[in-house]
């Protein structure tokens, strides 16, 4: 009987040796996993900074812009935005013309001057459905504000609003180191407004983002030129609808 009792307390002991080997070396604990590519850490982890690209397609033309961000909650994303691209007039027309060879060349009407702008945005993005929908698919809205600057590269030498001409059929055209000692500042201020989505799971990830914007400027921006007569004109108000492409990533 003795030795049944043993053999029965040696079997027990062998069947609870590999539970209590593996407490050992897996300790519970009450502390979540922290996952650094997964979006709904990054508000409280290690990766809740961003840095992005953007390269923006507008009403004005081709834009290009950088952005800086802080993921403040899972679903909220603060950020600060310097973009710079062009801004045209109301009655600047562009086509292509054709010599009598046939080569091809673009022709630009009704242009006084060029413009640079650069919008400095200030704005919030919120993530929409985070629960619901896989972290590689973020759709989000977005709006931002801010102060805007132009630089106005005059295309022609002017006195006062009139083109100053040559003779009787050619104005006077700047080059381009004239059309920068001839420029001037314009300040204005305006937003954005838009959505999109983000792709990807990792710490770098991509988007298309779609936006309306509106920049008014305190001072009519003369950039348009009336050819009857040859004097150029203003515009106070630049807006539209742009389609930029983000590269973002966070660290």
């Amino acid at each position: 009987m003795i030795g049944k009792t043993r053999w029965a307390v040696a079997l027990v002991a062998l069947l609870a040796a590999p539970t209590v080997a593996f407490s050992q070396t897996e300790p519970v604990t009450d502390q979540p996993a922290v996952i650094a590519n997964d979006p709904r850490t990054k508000a409280d982890g290690p990766f809740n900074r961003v840095a992005g690209l953007d390269l923006a397609l507008t009403n004005e033309g081709l834009g290009i812009g950088g952005q800086l961000g802080r993921q403040v909650t899972p679903d909220l994303l603060l950020y600060g935005q310097l973009s710079i691209g062009p801004g045209k007039g109301d009655r600047e027309f562009k086509y292509t013309n054709y010599d009598y060879r046939g080569y091809s060349y673009p022709v630009t009407l009704n242009k006084a001057a060029s413009m640079v702008m650069a919008p400095l945005l200030f704005g919030a993005q919120y993530r929409i459905g985070r629960e619901n929908i896989s972290d590689n698919f973020r759709p989000f809205i977005q709006a931002a504000a801010g102060p805007v600057i132009g630089y106005v590269l005059p295309r022609y030498t002017f006195d006062g609003d009139m083109v100053r001409f040559a003779d009787q059929f050619h104005p006077v055209e700047n080059s381009f180191g004239r059309s920068i000692s001839q420029g001037n500042v314009a300040w204005g201020a305006g937003g954005t407004i838009g959505g999109g989505a983000q792709f990807g799971d990792g710490r770098s990830i991509q988007g298309v983002t779609i936006r309306y914007y509106i920049y008014p400027f305190f001072d009519p921006v003369k950039l348009s030129l009336n050819e009857g007569t040859a004097k150029r004109e203003g515009k106070r108000i630049f807006q539209g609808v742009s389609l930029s492409l983000n590269f973002n990533r966070f660290y």
